[in-house]
């Protein structure tokens, strides 16, 4: 694939820092080329001299000076270059390349904005992971929506990047879970009111499938389980990850791999996790358990591998399933986790540590809480009462759309607040009716331009120096843009970049419509500017599918 402007940017940027003398090339920082907050400041904007400032014992601006004197400006396709205090090499795109970018997106069409960044290292990314015990809540719905725009991301910028769900199908909450269950068929047979156990599930859910098990069957599981969990344990499991699944199916969410905990125990993955880590002789015991020496390497206090029982940990099958990453050939591993999982990433890159896997292969994202209000009103989540708002419940609401683009309208690590009344508005004053409407908007103006027997002429015929006005100049600016904005939501691990960029593309489209027609101007003019709204409709298109959103025709 052809090198994005950043790119060519960025490489004309290091040639002149090299040849200003500042600091030998290996004392060379990594480049950074972005754009600036204000439009005035050009369209893209490098720090790199106040970078360089204190080695080379020069004073930020002088050096900016000195650097931008040497920036190849037709190699880097700019027209301008230009300092500004404290020591900012402001840079604008050349005419002529915003001309020719415009027949560029149309001519790559659905892989305008991808590149071969990643340069195909195969990446996991596991995401949601929620435990089978209930339906998905909508915490795991946000880690859903940005788990799954940071595979397709990173599909974009180049990586094979694979999802997985890790399904924790083994351990007390199952146990609990069947017990819980039984509970309830007991109830709907009539014995009683449920005796529902002191850490159980209370959810209505639970009484919804007992209901659904017919009475013979339900008797038989009764005299088979005696007073363990037994069977409704596994029938428990299989409901919920089956209802888990066609929930995140439905949400644009699939899987390329579910991985069973329960697979690590019986092919004896655990035990073999445990005898690396005594050989690596970070295991010790006391008390009758086996302890993990994790102080030593970045977390708070040793940890329990084995119980005094003899039972292992989960930790300990949490580092089995790493292992097993690691074994897969994974040469990063991306965890996606819930706010209260926060405790837990000192204590797994400290037992990545202990199998000496490389110190960037682990890296954990931690999705942070989401509230419901309808206004200024919360709504009720609580999850072991069984009152709380589920995925499939949100998307019933707000449809899958808007769900997903409100919930990567912020930071990973923000907090958010979720206005249901805001998410169903067919107005400008909803982000995603907001953006989705300048592409049906520009889908309307391209069929009104066939009815009217308007034809397109080729890239090559099109005059784009007709397009002078301010307002179609920042659209062809926006548009420059997406490139590197979607290499820096990958490489940031934020999806909300690409909202953010999506939001202005969109305003930029909506003043060009409300200064400029379309079809119906001068026959040179239309052309240039049905190539211009068609370019916009393409990334618009583009950027939607990265965050798993339709781009409708009309609305």
């Amino acid at each position: 694939m052809r090198k994005s402007i950043a790119d060519r940017i960025r490489e004309a940027v290091r040639e002149a820092a090299l040849k200003s003398g500042a600091v030998p090339e290996g004392e060379l920082p990594q480049i950074v080329v972005e754009k600036p907050r204000s439009p005035e400041h050009g369209d893209f904007s490098t720090n790199v001299a106040m970078l360089l400032s204190a080695r080379a014992g020069r004073r930020p601006e002088d050096l900016a000076a000195d650097i931008a004197a040497r920036i190849d400006k037709a190699a880097a396709s700019l027209s301008d270059v230009e300092i500004q205090k404290p020591g900012f090499i402001n840079m604008r795109l050349s005419r002529d390349f915003l001309e020719e970018n415009l027949r560029v997106i149309l001519t790559e069409a659905e892989d305008y904005g991808k590149s071969d960044f990643g340069g195909g290292e195969p990446v996991q990314v596991e995401f949601v992971s929620a435990n089978p015990t209930g339906p998905l809540n909508v915490v795991s719905a946000r880690a859903a929506a940005v788990g799954d725009s940071l595979v397709r991301l990173m599909k974009a910028c180049g990586y094979d990047a694979r999802s997985e769900f890790f399904v924790n199908d083994s351990g007390t909450q199952v146990e609990l879970l069947g017990l819980s269950l039984k509970a309830r068929v007991e109830e709907a047979l009539g014995r009683g009111e449920a005796k529902i156990p002191d850490q159980g599930y209370h959810g209505q859910y639970l009484a919804d499938l007992a209901g659904e098990i017919p009475r013979e069957k339900a008797l038989e599981m009764l005299d088979d389980a005696g007073e363990t969990s037994g069977r409704f344990s596994r029938f428990a499991v299989e409901r919920m990850h089956e209802a888990q699944k066609s929930g995140l199916e439905a949400f644009g969410v699939r899987f390329d791999q579910w991985f069973r905990e329960s697979s690590l125990h019986t092919a004896g993955r655990v035990e073999e996790t445990l005898k690396a880590l005594r050989q690596s002789g970070l295991v010790y015991e006391k008390d009758g358990a086996l302890w993990l020496k994790t102080s030593g390497l970045g977390d708070d206090g040793d940890r329990v591998v084995r119980k005094s029982s003899g039972e292992p940990t989960y930790f300990l099958s949490d580092i089995a399933y790493h292992k097993n990453k690691f074994e897969r050939g994974f040469k990063k591993v991306i965890d996606i986790w819930g706010p209260d999982h926060h405790g837990h990433v000192p204590r797994m890159k400290a037992a990545a540590r202990a199998l000496r896997y490389p110190e960037d292969w682990l890296e954990v994202l931690i999705v942070q809480w989401v509230r419901l209000v309808r206004g200024t009103t919360p709504v009720s989540m609580s999850k072991r009462a069984g009152e709380f708002v589920t995925l499939s419940d949100l998307v019933s609401e707000v449809g899958t759309d808007c769900a997903r683009f409100f919930f990567l309208m912020r930071r990973v690590e923000s907090h958010l607040d979720f206005d249901l009344d805001l998410a169903k508005k067919q107005s400008d004053e909803n982000p995603v009716y907001y953006v989705q409407y300048a592409h049906a908007r520009v889908s309307s103006i391209l069929e009104f331009a066939r009815e009217a027997g308007v034809g397109f002429c080729t890239l090559g015929e099109a005059d784009l120096k007709l397009l002078q006005t301010p307002e179609e100049v920042a659209v062809m600016r926006e548009l420059a843009n997406f490139p590197e904005y979607v290499r820096a939501a990958c490489a940031t691990r934020e999806p909300q970049r690409i909202t953010s960029y999506l939001t202005s593309v969109a305003t930029a489209l909506h003043q060009f419509y409300h200064h400029s027609r379309v079809v119906g101007t001068e026959q040179n003019l239309m052309q240039a500017r049905l190539v211009l709204v068609r370019a916009v409709r393409t990334v618009i298109r583009n950027g939607l599918d990265l965050i798993g959103v339709s781009a409708p025709d009309k609305m």
